[in-house]
């Protein structure tokens, strides 16, 4: 499902970034058309999906990838970058690898036109529904705001003593009723601003003939690190440079439009490539064949309206001769918020707690985790969430790529000015309610502290375990270790396709809606299942995005040297890596290995084309095919430094990250992990998240964003506004 889809100007949005799932509750709380719409002309291209032996910045993710985040607290706004992400939607088979080659074209930007209009003239822009809601708010605050003027004390004093004042606090106590009914309604916030725009999107499938030829993982391919501009044909998507022309692959597309506005040039794009053979596709790179994406003809919309103002509504908002009281009755809101966590929070004690500054240590440990790989994905203790918290469906749902379908979209609306024909959202800004009125007054608690466990990491991780764990399995049974025999004789051996089934066929129901992971995890069968509690255990052979670099002394596998169909040997030659220096690409000449957990749970290590590591000398590493006389190495986890080891600490193997890759060296080997903490933009969401949350104390007030000379007759201030932005540019 596209992740926006259904959003348009004036939709309202709850917390964590999420909309309303059906009936008119979805639709915009505008009634009429206070907007404008700027022409905006600007495609952008880029690969996403499968390779083995590519990497950019989107490969291995998915088709669309959502960024920024909306909350009203800390915590809301950190779920929901964590949540701001595309998963690799399909989970393929053994034999196939999937590309897809997308184009975003924006055509406009609309927003709500602020500078004309006033607190008065906006609320007239609304519908019955949160217009009435929110005159109600106002009416209360009026009547706290009048007997805050009788009172010979300042309204916080009269909060901290209400058995003096109970008169008092009734009439606060009713205009926070009123006003948390109001955003249980109608949520935190609206959408204030949409870039409108459409997608196109082709797909290419390929898959192998024999499935011998499913995977050439070693020998003489080299992977590429690539730029974000850089032209990639088919044949080195499909295999590195090891690829020929003449591949015995079957090649199939589909394609799809998320905004008619570039149906025919989706066509124009697909029609170029559709029916043709791997041989004449090999040397094509897809994006150039695509047409021009850019969107000429800005949508129009109605003149905005300048909504009169009732003389009723006049004289509530006239009440309101200054914005004196505001932050004490947002520390009012913020104090019964806080009082359902902790019902022996006394208001002193909160008022002190709101000047201390934020704490962000929950971050920080995320950031860790992620750059660690020490997210426990079966952990169910601790969390800070659950599958119950969202009533709501999300904008950024994990798995949101339409890959493999023929999907098309426009826009949702109900109104001229909203439905923006052949257009779909790519990008909306957000405000809060309460920087739109300020009788909403409300506090936001900005800490993010320590904590266990966040669902919707665990499940992004677990997708990328899982697709990680059916590439090795199928690399194994390709490389000649169809089946792992067990410790215990009397059971059966386990098949490594069948390994692989299971971890792909896991992968792609952990993207569906409501996936829940434990129950995918007891389904993928004890043998798998005990291979996976092992990998995330471990958590640190999830930095294999380039395999493992063996070092025996100071020597890594080289030359291939005598072998057989059985039995192959590589010489072992100085290589210049250093632990310490973690200079990863001097791996670069030297073939790179697998790690291979059994259902017994020991590790073996194998490549670089066939079986498992079943001797290393002096000089000499051999790789075998498994048979009753074969015994493979087996290595031991050090968490310490996070290798993998054998004979003592003399044999030692290193997962390589893509870094290692980086700039003009010619690497051998294919990648293996789709490792969640090589992913640049999650990591770039949360630090940017922790810098602004660590400018604001614990607490901070919706009040301290009106300036202090607000009239209400004065016009908004676009500037004054803050907003949040979510969006797939």
């Amino acid at each position: 499902m596209y992740p926006l889809y259904g959003v348009t100007l004036g939709t309202k949005v709850y917390p964590f970034g999420t909309v309303p799932t059906e009936g008119s509750d979805k639709a915009s709380v505008l009634n009429i058309n206070v907007s404008k719409m700027v022409k905006q002309e600007k495609a952008h291209m880029y690969m996403s999906g499968q390779s083995s032996y590519v990497y950019k910045d989107r490969i291995n993710e998915g088709s669309f990838g959502v960024s920024g985040s909306y909350g009203v607290s800390g915590i809301s706004q950190f779920k929901s970058s964590l949540a701001a992400y595309a998963g690799n939607a399909v989970a393929r088979s053994s034999k196939s690898i999937s590309v897809d080659y997308s184009a975003i074209s924006v055509v406009g930007v609309q927003y709500i036109d602020f500078e004309n209009l006033n607190v008065g003239s906006f609320l007239e822009s609304l519908k019955s529904s949160p217009k009435d809601l929110c005159i109600d708010v106002l009416d209360a605050y009026n009547n706290v705001i009048k007997a805050a003027g009788n009172l010979d004390v300042d309204i916080l004093s009269a909060l901290k003593d209400p058995d003096d004042y109970k008169d008092f606090i009734e009439l606060v106590n009713i205009w926070i009723e009123r006003s948390n009914t109001f955003c249980q309604k109608h949520g935190d916030g609206i959408v204030v601003e949409v870039t409108w725009g459409a997608i196109s999107c082709v797909q290419m499938t390929m898959t192998a003939k024999e499935k011998a030829n499913s995977w050439q993982y070693g020998g003489e391919a080299n992977f590429s690190y690539a730029n974000p501009v850089a032209s990639i044909n088919v044949k080195t998507t499909y295999a590195g440079s090891n690829s020929s022309n003449d591949a015995k692959v079957n090649v199939e597309w589909q394609s799809f439009w998320i905004g008619s506005k570039l149906e025919h040039q989706t066509n124009d794009w697909v029609g170029k490539l559709a029916g043709k053979s791997y041989q004449a596709l090999a040397e094509v790179d897809v994006v150039t064949k695509a047409p021009s994406m850019t969107i000429k003809d800005t949508p129009k919309i109605p003149d905005f309206v300048e909504p009169p103002v009732s003389s009723n509504l006049i004289d509530k908002i006239d009440k309101i001769k200054d914005l004196e009281g505001l932050e004490a009755l947002a520390k009012a809101q913020a104090y019964e918020q806080a009082k359902a966590k902790d019902k022996t929070l006394t208001l002193t004690e909160f008022l002190n707690q709101t000047d201390e500054p934020s704490n962000t240590s929950g971050i920080s440990k995320t950031i860790d985790d992620i750059k660690n790989n020490n997210v426990n994905t079966l952990a169910s203790e601790g969390k800070i969430e659950s599958k119950r918290d969202g009533e709501h469906h999300s904008l950024q749902v994990l798995s949101c790529s339409a890959s493999g379908s023929s999907a098309t979209a426009d826009s949702v609306g109900t109104s001229d000015f909203l439905n923006i024909e052949g257009c779909v959202p790519l990008g909306v800004q957000i405000a809060n309610w309460a920087d739109l009125f300020p009788w909403l007054a409300r506090g936001f608690y900005n800490n993010v502290e320590d904590f266990k466990e966040i669902e919707s990491l665990q499940l992004r991780v677990m997708v990328q375990d899982l697709l990680t764990l059916s590439k090795i399995y199928y690399i194994a049974d390709n490389c000649g270790i169809t089946e792992i025999a067990r410790k215990d004789t009397s059971k059966p051996s386990t098949k490594s396709s069948q390994l692989a089934d299971a971890f792909a066929n896991g992968a792609a129901k952990l993207q569906q809606p409501n996936a829940d992971r434990q129950k995918v995890y007891k389904e993928l069968g004890k043998d798998a299942g005990a291979i996976y509690s092992l990998w995330n255990e471990v958590g640190f052979l999830r930095n294999c995005e380039l395999g493992l670099g063996l070092i025996k002394g100071d020597k890594s596998v080289s030359e291939k040297l005598s072998g057989t169909s059985e039995r192959q040997s590589y010489s072992l030659e100085s290589c210049l890596f250093d632990f310490e220096s973690a200079n990863y690409h001097a791996f670069s000449d030297y073939y790179s290995l697998l790690p291979l957990i059994t259902p017994d749970q020991d590790i073996w290590i194998f490549g670089p084309e066939q079986g498992g590591l079943s001797s290393i000398y002096d000089n000499e590493v051999v790789f075998s095919k498994p048979n009753k006389k074969i015994k493979y190495l087996s290595f031991v986890c050090d968490k310490t430094r996070k290798v993998l080891s054998a004979q003592d600490g003399k044999v030692t193997c290193y997962p390589i990250p893509f870094s290692a890759a980086e700039g003009d060296i010619e690497w051998k080997g294919m990648s293996v992990s789709s490792n969640v903490s090589s992913q640049q933009g999650l990591l770039q969401n949360l630090t940017e998240l922790q810098k602004r949350l660590n400018l604001f104390n614990a607490w901070s007030f919706s009040s301290s964003n009106w300036p202090t000379d607000w009239t209400p007759k004065k016009a908004y201030n676009q500037k004054d506004i803050t907003k949040h932005y979510i969006g797939l540019i």
